[in-house]
């Protein structure tokens, strides 16, 4: 696990005191599920079983989804790369029609793709045309329709694309209603495709929650950056 523990930069008096507050009282909402995020066994369980049932029968997965429900996991994929990993990964976040259909042309192996389909909301437009998109696609070209090789990652609520999950027998995985989109990378968002690639969600997990432990120097790197 790597441990950032110091920083070279002299820290200005001021902002290090007002970063203090900053982060005691960032810690003390109670709103915000995204500190409790290591303490969600759930979601870490059922993210890697996901991943496990998936890398039987995929090689690649492609992810659909803007923002938030795509750059967590990208960064993480990216920052911890393994060289060696047998299975690939696609962050599909950009809705240009002629992008997003040579991508699909161009697989050759797409009965071997698995698309996992990220909303929180459930009704990200983008999203859910691309979704479209792909379906039809796949059925045009005589392939077996999305949802026998799909993912759902959504609030659990009354949505558009949870209405469909349901309707065509899709898994789903939860992304929190207290966890916003853009801080969602140790739910399903990012741990899905973490453990999809090969990484070790236990290494994840205990980092995240030994970061969580280090109020200063949350602080003092805050600090530098006022």
């Amino acid at each position: 696990m790597w441990q950032l523990t110091h920083s070279t930069k002299t820290d200005d008096s001021k902002n290090l005191e007002l970063a203090r507050k900053s982060v005691a009282a960032l810690k003390a909402r109670k709103d915000l599920g995204f500190l409790r995020l290591t303490e969600r066994s759930d979601l870490w369980t059922t993210s890697e079983n996901r991943a496990r049932e998936i890398r039987k029968s995929s090689h690649r997965l492609a992810i659909l989804g803007m923002g938030g429900s795509s750059l967590g996991g990208r960064a993480m994929i990216q920052a911890l790369h393994k060289w060696n990993s047998t299975h690939e990964i696609d962050f599909l976040d950009n809705v240009d029609a002629d992008r997003f259909w040579k991508w699909l042309k161009n697989r050759k192996d797409i009965q071997e793709t698995h698309f996992v389909i990220v909303s929180k909301s459930g009704n990200t437009i983008e999203t859910l045309t691309m979704a479209e998109f792909a379906d039809q696609h796949l059925r045009a070209s005589g392939h077996k329709k999305l949802s026998a090789s799909a993912t759902v990652i959504s609030e659990f609520e009354d949505n558009p694309l949870m209405r469909w999950a349901r309707k065509e027998g899709v898994g789903a995985l939860e992304i929190p209603k207290d966890v916003g989109g853009r801080f969602s990378v140790l739910s399903p968002v990012g741990l899905l495709p973490a453990a999809y690639y090969g990484l070790d969600l236990s290494q994840i997990r205990e980092g995240a929650a030994w970061a969580l432990t280090q109020d200063e120097l949350i602080a003092r790197l805050t600090a530098q950056t006022l």
